[in-house]
């Protein structure tokens, strides 16, 4: 039998749970399987990796699909642990990926495993769902010898070829996630009187995935006499106050999601959302620092 090399599988990689702090992943499998000649036989091997179906040719980055939106998730391929090396086409000026194996004996094989590391950028605005990307086509160049490795994977050595590799498919599922980053405190400030109202606003700041439908949700607070709002100086004397969605304050803002919730889409960036407070007018038995906590709840 003659000496040669062939592809025994496919490459694919999994990305697994991807959120906006993007992800690392790598997938090992064969290469090749390298069939000696008479006499035990070096081989090296050169793996180079084109762009899939969904990149226009790209190789940094490379894309995946999310087919319902058309929205493309950014990711890279590496042939090191570190990701300094990108992989790429032949003849691209992209770090060569060298691998070596030795059949030895006669009429022996052995099989090369091949180790692709992934990134996933973080900060992409992306659409919750499945992304994928196929047809990856790899192409291997070989040189063999009977005394020791060839120089390179086109020179040196007795013989060699060349051979191409197929792609199963890279793919990740960017998940629904939703989180608020900050709520700001909504400070009526000092006032010697209450005989016209107070208004005064706060800001809550989420980020959602693109498409993601969201919705923000006021409990009555920690000091409320039924649906009523208060605060309190934590001597048993109250100040009422009301939260609304609106600068008109028609509004109320409560904490059942699609009846009284403050209602939005997801950006994949930071989204801001504004609390209008009122202290209407009433009279006060007492001076002093009255203060509630409300509980702020993102539904998505």
């Amino acid at each position: 039998m003659a000496q040669s090399c062939w592809s025994p599988g496919s490459l694919s990689l999994s990305f697994g749970t991807v959120t906006g702090a993007g992800v690392t992943a790598s997938s090992s499998g064969p290469l090749a399987t390298c069939q000696s000649g008479a006499f035990t036989t070096y081989f090296r091997m050169c793996f180079y990796l084109g762009a899939g179906n969904q990149s226009s040719g790209s190789i940094s980055p490379r894309r995946m699909i999310h087919h319902p939106t058309s929205t493309r998730m950014d990711y890279y391929l590496y042939s090191d642990a570190a990701r300094t090396q990108l992989l790429g086409p032949v003849g691209g000026g992209y770090p060569t990926y060298t691998l070596d194996a030795v059949a030895s004996g006669s009429n022996t094989q052995v099989t090369t495993p091949l180790t692709v590391y992934g990134r996933v950028p973080s900060g992409q605005t992306l659409a919750a769902g499945h992304y994928q990307e196929e047809n990856q086509e790899g192409t291997v160049y070989y040189r063999y010898g009977t005394s020791g490795y060839p120089t390179s994977c086109t020179t040196g050595g007795s013989g060699g070829g060349t051979f191409t590799t197929s792609s199963s498919g890279i793919n990740a599922n960017y998940v629904d996630t939703c989180a608020i980053s900050t709520a700001t405190d909504l400070d009526f400030g000092s006032v010697t009187s209450l005989a016209s109202a107070r208004d005064q606003v706060s800001t809550i700041t989420l980020r959602c995935p693109t498409g993601t439908a969201w919705k923000l949700g006021l409990d009555n607070g920690a000091h409320a006499s039924g649906s009523t709002r208060r605060m309190t100086d934590g001597s048993g004397r109250y100040i009422h106050y009301e939260l609304y969605r609106d600068g008109a304050r028609s509004q109320r803002w409560g904490n059942t999601p699609g009846t009284d919730s403050s209602d939005g889409t997801g950006s994949g960036t930071s989204q801001t959302a504004t609390v209008y407070g009122r202290v209407p007018a009433q009279a006060v038995s007492a001076a002093g620092s009255y203060a509630d906590t409300v509980t702020v709840t993102l539904t998505f």
